[in-house]
């Protein structure tokens, strides 16, 4: 299971669309991924921190993978890289074929003025220079991309915090009894007995978490995203009152 938005666009284009699992969704399967590789194979596309397992792909499986299929392109999305702080980025200098894409949309929490950018080499620059649109990030954006990237300690800041809310929610919904996942990125999963209706309960408490629940390998899974460390505690307080009204969870 991973990001599909992306997946929407490739098949409109009418790209063949290979997707690839391992044994355990929660565990790096790269064997999977490398018997799925073959001479039609045109582009790879890698979510890591993973959304929404958390698996995150080190730099020597993104490497064998760009060795293996030098005729494709090997997207490497880094939307959640602050949070964990690996990367492939040093792999642009060597591999001709491998390009990162990050956003401002996550740590940095500027989701709503649609901010990213992309690193690679330069002739495959070249080409998404022919197509794109120069209005695609507005003034306000811009300007507020800029304001962000001035203030990277509050950003330091703001990770920890939310690496340590991480730990803390998840280890509230372990003791009680509940499978919690932790991931490298800012949010967590937890499997729970009915999610529509846990979700529904959730959303009466003004809580609004993402159903994973119909993804492949994901059943009972809801994904909650973390905040700040007091953010944590009142998602802590208004959880509780969920759970009361399932007693099934208790």
């Amino acid at each position: 299971p991973t990001y599909t938005h992306f997946l929407t666009y490739a098949g409109a284009r009418g790209a063949v669309i290979k997707k690839v699992y391992g044994e355990s969704p929660f565990e790096l399967d790269s064997d999977a991924i490398m018997a799925s590789l073959s001479y039609k194979t045109k582009l790879v596309y890698l979510v890591s921190p993973n959304n929404p397992t958390g698996i995150v792909w080190p730099a020597s499986v993104i490497a064998r993978i760009a060795r293996t299929v030098p005729q494709a392109i090997v997207i490497v999305d880094e939307a959640y890289y602050e949070f964990c702080g690996e990367s492939a980025i040093a792999l642009v200098d060597t591999y001709s074929n491998i390009v990162v894409t990050r956003t401002f949309s996550k740590s940095f929490g500027i989701a709503g003025l649609r901010v990213g950018y992309m690193v690679g080499p330069a002739a495959v620059l070249h080409d998404v220079r022919r197509v794109f649109n120069p209005k695609s990030v507005n003034v306000l954006g811009q300007i507020a991309a800029v304001a962000a990237l001035d203030d990277l300690e509050y950003l330091y800041s703001y990770v920890r915090e939310v690496q340590q809310a991480r730990e803390q929610l998840a280890q509230w919904f372990q003791e009680r009894g509940m499978t919690a996942r932790t991931t490298a990125a800012n949010y967590i999963l937890v499997q729970v007995p009915h999610p529509s209706t846990f979700i529904s309960l959730c959303e009466e408490e003004s809580v609004y978490i993402r159903d994973r629940s119909s993804e492949p390998q994901l059943d009972g899974y809801v994904r909650i995203g973390v905040g700040t460390v007091e953010q944590c505690l009142e998602l802590c307080t208004r959880f509780e009152r969920v759970l009361s009204r399932m007693p099934q969870l208790t």
